[in-house]
């Protein structure tokens, strides 16, 4: 049989149209050998292993007598290792397996010497916990990471956080949901004598998205750490992380953080023997932020549960920043009432502080209104943003009494085309003069 004589972008067109069909790449990769690499590359780019039993049908994969199955493992972009935190039928005992089987876990991170992007999720990194080999085989991936997401990680210290992190130089793009640590490395005063002896350290990041409990964990760690950290990054997003359904995932936390946390902010005196370092100190750890998003879309029971919102201003007194964005998420324009999402009073306190010392600055709102069942034609869309923007006016009057940049973005949609099919935008600004 005479060999395919089309050009191999014809085939990787081909193929690319069908990367989100497992069935029609495995099909493709029988067609012939010039289809096998681009089909792999479709096929393996990402890997999920959440189970014992998907380490080694993986394994088994990667070994089997396929042609060049060798060069499999080579295709493998995305890794994403740790039990389904939703997966309720999932218990401590199982849990702890996954991480301690180093027969299966290790040799195949071990194998994904490609790696861009990692996430773990649900571990804790610990000796009792993490085998040496298997903590081994995961920095082993750190040099080439640009994308690392940390979902309900625990460390064993302090200075892990921050020794995991600069392991990947090249690291652009960082999230983080419940990560924690156990027990801190050395005591605040200690670090801060350490840290006046010392060279910094400096991180560039493209983004940072943290939950309130993740950030604590960091900026804590951060301040702990005997060389002092600056961090460079454009944009900054605070979330609320999702709760997972599985209980046993669901407390995979320690609270030590957030005690050193509370204390550094604080000069009360407390039990804990540490000397207070005040937020407000000349060199802060994130030295230059573009723009801080803060996301509290994600509907809650009670504003309560937003409340690190009001207190996000107060970490960013001593840092450079342009622009700041909070995302409200939807509400119902027949009975639109701000209080009901967050503190305003609290928060037009907070951002008045922080606008004044920077002016330059441009805060903006960003919301979704769901019009009335019956109104298509979007008419009371203008209404609504009036009514939007007079409520905004009692909401934070001492942030608009300073006259910058303040804005709310508004998009109107109906309950019978959320999407469309005419999307309504409106703004109001108060702008300075």
């Amino acid at each position: 049989m005479a060999p395919p004589d089309l050009p191999q972008e014809i085939y990787d067109v081909i193929i690319s149209f069908l990367r989100l069909d497992p069935k029609s790449l495995a099909t493709c990769s029988f067609v012939s050998r010039a289809w096998l690499h681009t089909t792999r590359t479709h096929k393996f780019r990402a890997v999920v292993l959440r189970s014992r039993k998907h380490c080694t049908r993986l394994r088994q994969t990667l070994d089997s007598p396929l042609l060049e199955s060798n060069t499999i493992a080579e295709c493998v972009r995305d890794v994403w290792v740790g039990v389904d935190s939703h997966n309720t039928k999932i218990n401590d005992a199982t849990l702890q397996r996954f991480w301690k089987d180093d027969r299966q876990l290790v040799p195949l991170l071990l194998r994904f010497q490609r790696t861009c992007s990692l996430q773990l999720e649900n571990v804790m990194w610990t000796d009792r916990w993490l085998p040496c080999g298997g903590k081994d085989a995961i920095l082993a991936l750190s040099p080439g990471l640009v994308h690392l997401h940390l979902n309900r990680v625990v460390f064993d210290e302090s200075d892990s956080v921050i020794r995991m992190l600069s392991a990947s130089p090249a690291l652009a793009r960082l999230r983080m949901s419940f990560v924690s640590w156990k027990r801190r490395s050395r005591t605040v005063a200690q670090a801060d004598t350490a840290q006046r002896q010392s060279t910094r350290m400096e991180w560039r990041l493209e983004q940072l998205v943290v939950d309130p409990w993740s950030y604590s964990a960091l900026f804590s760690a951060a301040a702990l750490y005997p060389q002092p950290l600056h961090v460079s990054v454009p944009s900054v997003e605070w979330v609320t992380s999702e709760r997972p359904r599985n209980f046993v995932v669901s407390v995979l936390r320690a609270g030590e953080a957030i005690s050193v946390f509370r204390r550094i902010q604080t000069a009360e005196a407390t039990e804990v023997p540490d000397e207070p370092i005040q937020m407000g100190r000349e060199e802060p750890w994130l030295s230059s932020v573009e723009s801080v998003r803060v996301d509290i879309s994600r509907p809650v029971s009670d504003k309560s549960a937003n409340a690190f919102a009001t207190q996000v201003p107060g970490l960013l007194y001593n840092i450079a920043m342009h622009r700041m964005e909070y995302d409200l998420g939807t509400f119902l324009s027949s009975s639109f009432s701000l209080s009901d999402r967050l503190d305003f009073p609290a928060l037009d306190d907070e951002l008045e502080l922080l606008v004044s010392r920077r002016p330059e600055m441009v805060v903006t709102f960003r919301m979704r209104i769901q019009l009335a069942d019956d109104n298509l034609w979007w008419a009371d869309a203008e209404a609504s943003s009036y009514t939007v923007a007079a409520q905004f006016s009692l909401q934070i009057p001492k942030l608009l009494a300073l006259r910058t940049r303040v804005g709310v973005m508004m998009s109107f949609f109906s309950p019978v085309w959320p999407l469309g099919p005419h999307p309504v935008w409106k703004e109001v600004w108060w702008t300075q003069e």
